[in-house]
């Protein structure tokens, strides 16, 4: 199904805080890679379901008491219809807690694209690296980072 690479903490922060560290930024980070999303939601969909986006499809195999959102101008909303496919910058898996509202732990999701893909819309200094992957978020803006650099791990 989609192929999940995580995210290291500090090597996000590093890429979105000019080298920084942020004391608070307790959540997890993961990225998929568009392809992957939209070959999952095309095998998905050649199976019939009948999934919108993938927002519904994960949330409907998460555990109970977790929930899938999506990333909004307001913060966050829990209504999965608001785009099609993998067509998303960001979505959150995240649980409440018992006897409070507060969001304790989350999740975030990030979509990405290699720079070569149909439609990636990268912005890359010539200095980056090849190849490259485009973060595309109107939240954060856009980005482009060398893949060796994202994703360190490689499955051999």
């Amino acid at each position: 199904m989609v192929r999940l690479l995580t995210l290291f903490e500090k090597e996000l922060v590093w890429y979105r805080h000019n080298g920084g560290v942020i004391p608070w930024d307790f959540d997890g980070d993961i990225a998929v890679m568009k392809e992957s999303c939209n070959a999952t939601i095309d095998a998905l969909h050649s199976k019939g379901s009948g999934v919108r986006n993938i927002a519904q499809a994960v949330d409907a195999e998460l555990p109970e008491g977790y929930h899938m959102v999506t990333i909004t101008d307001d913060g966050v909303s829990t209504d999965l219809t608001t785009f099609s496919n993998c067509e998303v910058g960001e979505l959150r898996i995240e649980r409440y807690w018992p006897g409070t509202e507060d969001r304790m732990c989350y999740t975030d999701l990030w979509f990405l694209d290699h720079e070569s893909s149909e439609g990636a819309d990268c912005h890359c200094d010539w200095n980056v690296p090849s190849p490259r992957v485009c973060i595309e978020n109107p939240y954060y803006s856009r980005g482009c980072i060398a893949e060796a650099d994202m994703f360190p791990l490689k499955d051999d």
